[in-house]
């Protein structure tokens, strides 16, 4: 999964005018639009610049234009921007005490987690390892196995950072940190266990059925363990915020307790 370089939704909430440029037709605005889509869309990076150790304003995490958006009124995160302008480069995030969970939740990213965390634990950092979280989640097993990985890891304190969306099982591993924090902007959402790319075959067919009752509840329990130790909240409560099946903003997350701070 591409990274999401600008945060659209955040830069047409906070910019009133801009929204009203785009439905005029207005040609910097359009300009814009085209210029963060096709960064989003992980086309050229000849939009971007090195980061020069001077934050700007850019939207979201990282702004097209050369010198900045003069648009933009979204406030700087420096730590989102320095990761954005990165070469992407998990080893040497791992080495730093820094493991990157970004794209989906799969056997790839399973492998990737076990490698990252055994390069953490060989330069003898035993205090903290942060977790950056960037994803829209995936397989329920590989993720409640990265979450086993992550309480297991040997180090005294975990810090898990949503820097723009963790969401179904991404939301879940971020449950395996010690603290939990979340970029402003931020969506977090949860949900029930589900099937992906179930057929009309397969619903008919009474065993299949009960075959993928017999996998799914037991995980749905144990998230839902997950859930009600590190929230504070009951079963009901939980099972609620799963039946909604939508996005919490960071202050919606961190009043139902999937957070413990906002980063500022």
């Amino acid at each position: 999964m591409t990274k999401k370089v600008v945060d659209t939704d955040a830069l047409l909430a906070l910019n009133p005018e801009y929204a009203v440029a785009l439905m005029r037709g207005e040609r910097w605005a359009l300009e814009h639009a085209l210029r963060c889509k096709s960064l989003n869309d992980g086309e050229p990076e000849g939009f971007r610049r090195p980061f020069d150790g001077n934050p700007r304003k850019w939207c979201g995490g990282a702004c097209p234009f050369k010198e900045g958006c003069v648009t933009c009124t979204l406030p700087e995160d420096a730590e989102m921007t320095r990761f954005n302008r990165q070469p992407e480069n998990p080893e040497g995030f791992a080495r730093q005490g820094i493991i990157i969970i970004s794209g989906s939740v799969d056997e790839e990213m399973g492998v990737r987690i076990r490698k990252l965390l055994t390069i953490a634990e060989e330069t003898g950092n035993t205090d903290t390892l942060e977790f950056r979280i960037e994803s829209d989640g995936g397989q329920t097993r590989v993720g409640l196995e990265i979450y086993d990985y992550i309480r297991g890891a040997r180090v005294r304190r975990r810090v898990g950072v949503v820097l723009n969306y963790a969401r179904s099982m991404a939301a879940v591993i971020l449950q395996a940190c010690d603290h939990r924090e979340a970029s402003p902007h931020a969506k977090i959402l949860i949900h029930h266990t589900r099937y992906k790319d179930v057929t009309l075959k397969t619903l008919k067919d009474r065993s299949q059925i009960e075959k993928m009752l017999f996998f799914a509840e037991p995980n749905e329990r144990q998230i839902e363990k997950i859930m009600m130790k590190r929230t504070k909240r009951s079963a009901h409560e939980i099972e609620l915020a799963c039946d909604k099946e939508a996005d919490m903003t960071a202050q919606e997350a961190l009043t139902f307790g999937l957070i413990d701070a906002i980063r500022s």
